[in-house]
């Protein structure tokens, strides 16, 4: 994994000191790509790349970046794995048989297919994830691509003339006279769902590169050109009027052997290897399917907590064990919380507010020290229907729809006993939660959606207040936002859909929630470290084969991603991993009234809140009062409120 960085300015613009600016600008990458740099500067084009590498395949100079192709018309600073790149050079050597090789890296083989089959025919062929800029020397053209669901990130600024890109945001402010202005609709959209979307980023003139797309940008001062090379909703669209109609255990069958292929594809590496393993289905599926292709033991990573109640650490041990693994398991405490925190802002350039970005950021340091690429379970919950909102949001809208608004508003009264079972004498409650398999976080959730049941008036508004942080109804943001807020949040509920109720909620969570949150955590987590990741679940040939899955391979009865635990029982048996799902989650919301709160304090002292703009300084104060007092547990909204203020502190200030 790399950081890549560059710029491509009219001609009418003097860069005297281009070298520089470009080694600046690489250099703030150097936790992406510790290994190596390289600067290509080409003064008559005004066009300069910049790459920090993390070697992982060809760890020799020839996989060396920027890199030019053969003939030299190409150029490329490129962030990511090509998995299938040496069945890539096995066609291109078939068809062109005068090929030969500088040496083995991905990189050289996606610029050769580049030079052979053009752009977008080398993408289609290319299973990986991916970021890159290209230079076509004899069109002067500069082109940006981006893996099909969005691993890998890329960020384009496009003002006064000028282009500049980077992995990262970071990397951007280095470059001079660049303006980055806040981005108020962002700010909205942040708020709606506690992290920045595709394909916005917090900052006017400044975009993410959309997944499964080329940019294309013929001149600095005109708009790109925007083409298609893989779309999800195509292959939606293909794949529901063609589902399998198997019988299960074929089905089982082949998608353990897509799966099995993808993994071992996966586990190609000149570096040392490893897994996550969080002890749910996700990872410990992925860890099986890594053990079972090689003969030594795969090194497994986990990070556990010291508060009992959310420590999980102790069932990825036990699968550890059974599997055979190298297993290393990590206790983290309030201290190294406290630790990590101030460094959140640096690590993710904008507004970021999933709080298991904490315990990811720990785990990710924790593993570097033994390896340098580790596969993930991410992607399985989107893909196979493995969030808990899959099962019961249909069910419960089939019932609560059929009765008028102003009877279901009656619904939130569930919510205060659950509010009222939450503060009530821990002593019963837990031991209670305890017998019954469910973690502490139950009564929250029924807190929350009783609220949001009792608010929601359509199936999609449903959708969108279960996975939004704040409601319309709660006036956090000043009063020149507020409006914006209700009116993007009356569009969205209203959107219409003709897929089922299941569907539509994966559709939409693969388009925004994984790329947006799961992917981004990951990420900026993992390479902040030097540490690579890769998500098997995410392989284009995984995402077609299970969209052509009929509901029942997904949902069976309670049960989220039936087929993935029916595979999984092959290698392990069920009391190991079945239990309700918890996520990766922390115990924020004890931590704010403990030893986050001075922290905390200080961010959102009405001073501050007040001068920077965004919020409602009543709205603040009356949901941290209401926290302290254990009236509600506010922490995941606390938590976003937080990491947005402690953004600003660092790069608007």
């Amino acid at each position: 994994m790399c950081g890549v960085t560059g710029f491509w300015l009219d001609k009418n613009i003097t860069l005297g000191n281009a070298s520089e600016i470009l080694t600046r600008m690489t250099k703030s990458l150097d936790h992406r790509g510790p290994d190596s740099h390289g600067h290509f500067v080409n003064s008559d084009d005004n066009l300069g790349f910049g790459h920090s590498r993390l070697s992982i395949l060809d760890l020799s100079s020839n996989g060396h970046q920027p890199m030019e192709s053969r003939s030299q018309r190409f150029l490329i600073t490129f962030n990511g794995e090509i998995y299938n790149h040496l069945s890539i050079r096995a066609l291109l050597a078939n068809e062109f048989p005068s090929i030969s090789w500088r040496g083995t890296s991905d990189t050289e083989t996606l610029l050769m297919a580049i030079e052979c089959w053009g752009l977008k025919k080398a993408l289609i062929s290319s299973d990986g994830m991916f970021a890159f800029g290209l230079w076509d020397q004899q069109l002067k053209k500069l082109f940006f691509a981006r893996d099909r669901m969005g691993e890998k990130p890329l960020y384009v600024a496009q003002a006064n003339n000028q282009i500049i890109f980077s992995s990262e945001l970071g990397s951007l402010h280095h470059f001079p006279n660049l303006k980055l202005e806040t981005n108020t609709k962002s700010v909205i959209d942040y708020f709606k769902v506690s992290y920045i979307g595709e394909s916005n980023s917090i900052y006017h003139n400044v975009v993410k590169v959309p997944p499964g797309k080329i940019m294309e940008f013929t001149n600095p001062s005109l708009p790109p050109n925007i083409s298609t090379y893989w779309s999800l909703k195509k292959v939606i669209s293909d794949k529901q009027r063609n589902l399998n109609h198997k019988h299960f255990k074929d089905e089982i069958l082949n998608i353990k052997n897509l799966l099995k292929n993808t993994v071992e594809s996966q586990m190609i590496s000149d570096v040392p290897l490893g897994s996550f393993l969080s002890g749910g289905i996700d990872s410990s599926l992925i860890t099986a399917l890594m053990q079972d292709c090689v003969s030594k033991s795969v090194k497994t990573f986990t990070i556990g907590f010291a508060e009992d109640s959310y420590n999980e650490a102790q069932y990825a041990e036990k699968i550890a064990e059974h599997l055979g693994t190298e297993h290393h398991s990590f206790i983290l405490n309030e201290s190294d919380a406290l630790s990590v925190i101030p460094d959140l802002p640096r690590i993710y350039d904008e507004p970021f507010a999933d709080y298991s970005q904490i315990p990811t950021v720990l785990l990710s340091r924790e593993a570097k020290k033994h390896v340098s690429v580790v596969l993930t379970g991410d992607g399985g919950d989107e893909i196979f229907g493995g969030y808990n909102r899959y099962i019961f949001a249909p069910k419960i809208w089939n019932i609560a729809s059929k009765f008028p608004p102003l009877i279901r508003k009656q619904i939130k009264f569930f919510g205060s006993l659950a509010h009222f079972f939450r503060n009530s004498d821990s002593r019963i409650l837990k031991p209670m939660l305890k017998n019954s398999g469910l973690p502490m976080s139950t009564l929250d959730r029924v807190q929350h959606l009783s609220s949001v049941l009792g608010n929601a008036d359509s199936f999609s508004d449903l959708f969108l207040r279960l996975t939004s942080t704040f409601s319309p109804e709660q006036n956090i943001l000043n009063e020149s936002l507020l409006n914006d807020f209700i009116l993007r949040h009356d569009q969205a509920s209203h959107s219409k859909s003709e897929l089922s109720h299941l569907r539509e909620m994966m559709y939409r969570d693969s388009m925004a929630y994984l790329p947006g949150d799961i992917l981004t955590k990951v990420d900026r987590a993992s390479m902040s470290a030097s540490l690579e990741t890769r998500a098997p679940f995410l392989d284009r040939n995984i995402i077609e084969a299970a969209w052509a899955l009929p509901e029942s391979a997904l949902i069976n009865k309670n049960d989220g991603k039936f087929i993935l635990r029916e595979i999984l029982k092959s290698y392990m048996p069920n009391h190991l991993f079945e239990r309700p799902k918890q996520g990766f989650t922390i115990p924020l919301d004890k931590w704010l009234r403990t030893e986050l709160k001075v922290w905390a304090e200080d961010l959102l002292h009405r001073d501050k809140i007040a001068h920077y703009g965004y919020l409602s300084v009543p709205a603040i104060e009356q949901l941290w009062q209401d926290h302290q007092t254990k009236d509600r547990n506010n922490g995941h909204q606390l938590w976003t409120i937080l990491m947005f203020q402690a953004w600003l502190e660092r790069w608007e200030s």
